[in-house]
């Protein structure tokens, strides 16, 4: 039996309990806020321009108000359509699940990494402790592009480490 405070070396061996670590981190930024109004500008604005991608059928570089060109680089919105098509409809809730399930894969990232070089409890620490900070709660419910420059960077960051 192997001691749960040893480091893996080979992380495929728990992809289930990565993946369970992954919806739960999701769920939880997600449920509490899906139907809540949006609650600033920036997240109204990032709805619009994922509406119009449905509304334009342009999913490259759609305009947002018929008008403007985005602001931002468009993988958020990218990710934001394709909750909105597993929703049905365009809504709150699946404009935020983009920074819900980028914020969720960064924790199992990271929680993968404290498997292979600390273990399982190590894991779970890396993973509650990240998933329960008040500001990662905050900005992972938010229908801002924030989060996926986060992964961006923390994907970088990993490739370096490792």
């Amino acid at each position: 039996m192997e001691n749960i405070a040893t480091p893996l070396r080979h992380p495929a061996r728990y992809p289930m309990l990565l993946l369970l670590l992954f919806c739960s981190s999701f769920l939880f930024h997600l449920l509490p806020v899906w139907n809540l109004p949006f609650s600033s500008r920036g997240e109204s604005r990032e709805a619009v321009v994922v509406l119009n991608m449905f509304q334009q059928n342009d999913f490259i570089l759609p305009l947002r108000n018929g008008i403007d060109i985005p602001s931002k680089p468009p993988l958020f919105h990218w990710i934001a359509s394709g909750f909105s098509l597993l929703s049905g409809n365009v809504s709150e809730g699946s404009i935020r699940a983009a920074s819900a399930f980028c914020a969720s894969l960064i924790v199992t990232m990271f929680a993968a990494l404290a498997l292979c070089e600390m273990g399982i409890v190590a894991a779970f620490t890396v993973f509650l402790l990240t998933t329960t900070g008040i500001d990662w709660i905050r900005y992972s419910s938010l229908a801002r592009v924030d989060m996926v420059f986060a992964l961006g960077v923390n994907i970088t960051l990993l490739a370096i480490l490792c």
